[in-house]
This record gives structure tokens, sequence and C-alpha cells, in this order.
């Protein structure tokens, strides 16, 4: 019978086994088991057809039956019928196994040929018709789409008290990420009177594992041999209590693959009234074998998200001890909801002392499409803020006119350097900000996300 492997699930075991070996038993092995089944499959050796018969109405009244029970918990735990039926669906779907079981049966001879080849034809129609009713109505996204809608998020940085504890979630994807957040949100002026609660969340690949899982991180426990997620929350936990009371972190591990991995950032600012996501910019040298599934993931948190979003594009931010942090912040004010939100993010900055802020109010005749109400709100929150920086030598605000986006691009490129910009980036994403180094970096902006 050879030699029986039993191996935990999940990285870091069980996802370099599968990693490794899911090629080749995905493009070698696969298809042979494939062919076997098919010619182990005689439909001209169903001859009685009683037999036949009254086995498939054994096995529908089994598929019926389980639909039949999955519909009993509308009496208990009052939910959709669509969801009670796709759970009946889901449980008649066993993809391979089944057909290994049958294969096992044919082959030690408890079933003949008949019998294996009816208990294949039924499974092949039975997914023929299953597995299109899962992908017409399993609908994960509608429930995204619901809080998403800009009606209901009320969770964003304008929303928040001045005096009250911000919170941000910071999606961390390697160590490399960790360096540049604590550096951002040394820079977001936490104090003990404006504390952030920072949700760390190191996020993995699931590979080698039936289902994803999120779970806080235990800092308390100890371990033998330090892995990424152990170093990464050491240095969020560290910087936490470095900095007394004024930043707390809560940390999370998600293992989850890549395209549903934004239901679980959603949920998570959801259930705990988070108004800014940090995301890491997907491009990175060391990593291109993950850049577009990073990318994709980044798109589709900017589109479900229920609170702002920011893309952190880390150039190497300027390490400074914690007693004298300075750095030259830029804020370009197009107009709009997204701008507003910056402004409410640089509200927080201005008093920290060694941060020098510009603000460019820029009028970009190109985009004149601005709704009156938008430009009232955009002058309250401009005002606003010159208002309560009034003696601020430290801020600075000016008036730009460009007729198109190349002649703002120039005048931009004019202006020094500044290690902190802060910019409106995805039209048509809700609450979407960037936060980059240098102004160089926005001559990238065409890379930022995808068309």
């Amino acid at each position: 019978m050879g030699h029986l492997w039993v191996i935990p699930a999940g990285p870091p075991l069980g996802s370099a086994l599968v990693e490794k070996s899911e090629v080749v038993i995905r493009n070698f092995f696969l298809p042979f088991l494939f062919i076997r089944i098919g010619l182990l499959t005689d439909i001209f050796s169903i001859k009685d057809w009683k037999a036949f018969v009254s086995l498939g109405m054994i096995l529908v009244a089994a598929y019926l039956g389980k639909v039949w029970g999955s519909l009993l918990s509308l009496i208990w735990f009052k939910t959709s019928t669509r969801n009670d039926l796709l759970f009946g669906c889901f449980l008649n779907i066993k993809g391979i196994i089944e057909l290994l079981v049958f294969l096992r049966w044919i082959i030690y001879k408890p079933i003949d040929v008949q019998t294996f080849s009816t208990l294949v034809l039924f499974n092949l129609v039975l997914t023929a018709i299953v597995t299109p009713l899962i992908s017409i109505f399993y609908k994960p996204r509608k429930r995204l789409d619901r809080i998403s809608k800009i009606d209901n998020c009320i969770r964003t940085l304008q929303s928040t008290l001045p005096n009250s504890e911000l919170r941000i979630l910071c999606c961390i994807h390697h160590e490399d990420n960790v360096n540049g957040i604590i550096n951002l949100l040394r820079a977001s002026n936490p104090t003990e009177m404006n504390p952030i609660c920072a949700y760390a969340v190191h996020l993995i690949d699931l590979v080698g594992r039936a289902l994803p899982v999120i779970v806080p991180y235990n800092t308390q426990k100890r371990r033998l041999v330090a892995n990424s997620t152990d170093r990464i929350m050491r240095a969020m936990t560290r910087y936490s209590k470095g900095s007394g009371a004024a930043v707390k972190v809560q940390p999370f591990k998600m293992i989850s693959p890549y395209n549903t991995m934004h239901q679980s950032i959603c949920k998570l600012v959801e259930d705990n009234l988070i108004p800014l996501v940090l995301l890491p910019f997907h491009e990175n040298g060391e990593f291109q074998s993950r850049t577009a599934c990073v990318q994709n993931f980044n798109k589709n948190v900017l589109s479900y998200a229920p609170c702002t979003v920011g893309i952190f594009v880390d150039r190497g931010l300027t390490y400074y001890h914690p007693s004298n942090i300075c750095y030259n912040v830029a804020v370009f004010f197009l107009g709009g909801p997204d701008d507003r939100e910056a402004m409410a993010l640089v509200s927080r900055i201005s008093s920290h002392p060694g941060m020098s802020i510009t603000i460019f109010r820029i009028d970009l005749l190109e985009n004149s499409v601005e709704s009156e109400n938008d430009r009232c709100l955009d002058d309250a929150v401009t005002k606003e803020f010159m208002v309560g920086n009034v003696g601020n030598t430290r801020v600075e605000c000016h008036e730009m006119v460009a007729n198109d986006s190349k002649q703002l691009m120039d005048a931009i490129k004019k202006e020094k350097d500044f290690e902190l910009v802060i910019v409106d980036f995805a039209e048509g994403h809700m609450m979407s900000l960037l936060v980059i180094q240098s102004v160089e970096s926005i001559k990238q902006g065409a890379k930022l996300l995808p068309p």
C-alpha cells in the first residue's frame, strides 16, 4: 500500500509540499486518472435496466435528501432560502474524492462494471447541472457591494473625531513592508490624546489548506524557530511598546487565496469600524511572481472596502529617531471626496513639530465636471484646515492653475522634492489615497492600478 504521510495543513510545510508537487500532480497524474476512469466506464454494459433505474432512484433520493436537509436550517437559523439551496448543492459535489472511491470499488470488485458506469454517469450529470447553478447564484460579492456603497460608507477619516483613536488596518505581505509602515505611523503624529490603533495583518497566500483562516497572533507564545510572521509581529509590537500609549497594535495572521482575500479584509474592517486601510504597492522587484495577485487584491479592496483605502508606495522613507522626525509633506488637492480625506489625514499630521506641509490647491481646467456642492465642501475643508493652522509656519498653501494633466505634471516637477506625497489617484474608486515618497514617484502613476 505504500507509505502514508501525515503533515500539518497550510504553511510552512503543507504549503511548501503542495506548491512543489501541484504542477506534476495536476498536469501529469490527474489527466491519466481521468483517462483510466473513462476507459473503465462502459455504457454498453448497462443491460439490466431495472437495476439501473433502482440505483438511479437511490442516488437521486440521496441528492435531494441533502438539499431538503439543508432547507431545514430555515426553521432554526432563519437563513435565506437561496443560501440553503446553494448549501445543499455544495453538499452534493465532492469532486475527485468521489471518483477515487468508485475507482477503488471497481478495482477490488465490490461492484461490477454496470454499477461503476451508472455511478460515474450520475456523478457526471449531477456535476453538469449543479456547477453552472452554483456559478450563477453564488454571489459572495453582493454583500460587499452593499456595504461598499457610498451611502453606507460612514467610516471615513473625516467622520473620525479629532481627539479620538484612529484605527488603521495595515496589510503586510512580507517583511520589507514593515519598516515603511512603521515610519508612516510615526509620521501620522500618534499621541496619548490622539492615539492610533494599528491592526497589523500579515497576508499569506493559501496553499495546501482547505479553508481560509484569519486569527489573532499570540505575541506571548514563545517559539523555538521564528518565521516571517513572528519577525513581522515582533517588530510591530516592539514599536508599539516603544511609543507608550500612543500606538496600540492588534496583530493578525490571514491565510487566504489572493482572489478572495479582500472579503476577509472587508469583514475585518466592518466588524472593527476601521476608517483607513493601508495597502502596500504591488510592485516589488524581489516578488515579481506575486505582483499580479497582489495587484488584483489591491483592486478588489479599493472596489469593496467600506472605508478609505490608501496605497502606500514605499521608496525608502528616511528613518529618523522618533523624537527627531522631520519630513516634507505635500498634498495635491484637486477636489472631491478623496482629496477631502487627504486633508483629514494631513490635519492630524499638521500638529507634529517635525512636519512641514505644503498644500497645492489645483484648479485643473479640463476637470470641470465637479458639482457646485463638491466645490463648496472643498472650500470649507481647505478653509477649516488653514484656520486651524493660523500661525503655524510649517504649513503653506499654494494655488496652481493648469489646462490639462500634462501641464499639471510639468508644474509639479518644478517643485521641491518631498518625503511624503498624498494625492487622490483612483477615479471611480471610493475614498482612495496614494501615499508615496518623492514627487518623482508620481510619474509611475499609470502603473499603480490595473486598467
